[in-house]
């Protein structure tokens, strides 16, 4: 599990925040690649079930993301920067499939709420005393951290923003890791990975229309691959052949009443 965390939390995290600053919010539906990870990983790792279906879903998923990383092509190919955007979110889509299988696995022999507990506190003890110095050392010197962070808790604005930012987090991951101890990595990361379409939507709306920032609206492409991420995911998690077969009971037993 503190592994999980390290992976998940630390260097996921911020491979994930990084590279939202490079190119904006189309690194959301790549990073989504996560619950084909963590499905492929929990075949592997915990035998749990990987049938046609799911790897069918997993191709959607996979399809998808070149699609929308094909925006980022101009007539003179793709630009270094959306290179290097897109490489650094398939590492937090690696990190997050991998604590996906392996905290979803922790969860089925403790509670979701402890072992959220192991992530949040590993991951912010590491994040406060490991990754801010080297990031700072990077930047130029160990005083660079210290001082943005000073600032951070300082400013009335962003704590308000940051408390509710890490209150959502908390339900969010605690819910993740609850439903997959339930219903394995694949499943439960599918349903969490529905987030390729809500998060560069409410990136747009919050960002780009509320906050008026240039850079949040994604071309249709991009949102045309967002949904067929969505479609991937949702495949992994479910039949739709099962629906289909399940209203038509509901119709033939509704008609005999």
């Amino acid at each position: 599990m503190i592994l999980a965390a390290l992976i998940g939390g630390t260097i996921s995290s911020t491979a994930y925040v990084i590279a939202i600053q490079m190119v904006g919010s189309i690194v959301v539906p790549i990073s989504v690649l996560c619950p084909a990870i963590a499905a492929i990983l929990g075949k592997v790792l915990y035998k749990q079930e990987l049938n046609k279906r799911m790897a069918f879903g997993i191709v959607i998923c996979i399809c998808a993301s070149f699609l929308i990383g094909s925006t980022g092509f101009t007539s003179d190919g793709i630009s270094r920067n959306t290179l290097l955007s897109l490489l650094i979110a398939i590492i937090a889509a690696l990190g997050w499939g991998f604590e996906g299988c392996v905290a979803g696995y922790g969860t089925a022999m403790i509670d979701p709420e402890i072992g959220i507990c192991i992530r949040k506190v590993t991951a912010g003890i590491a994040d406060l005393c490991i990754l801010l110095p080297v990031l700072g050392m990077m930047a130029g010197g160990v005083n660079i951290s210290v001082d943005l962070t000073m600032q951070a808790f300082t400013s009335g604005p962003a704590m308000i923003w940051f408390t509710l930012s890490g209150l959502l987090t908390f339900m969010t991951f605690m819910t993740w890791y609850a439903g997959n101890s339930m219903c394995g990595a694949g499943l439960g990361g599918a349903c969490n990975g529905t987030y390729s379409f809500f998060g560069p939507f409410f990136c747009l709306l919050i960002l780009g229309v509320y906050g008026r920032m240039d850079g949040w609206a994604l071309p249709t492409v991009a949102w045309i691959g967002a949904v067929e991420m969505a479609i991937g995911i949702l495949i992994i998690a479910i039949n739709p052949l099962n629906l289909l077969k399940r209203k038509k009971i509901e119709v033939d037993v509704d008609e005999t009443a």
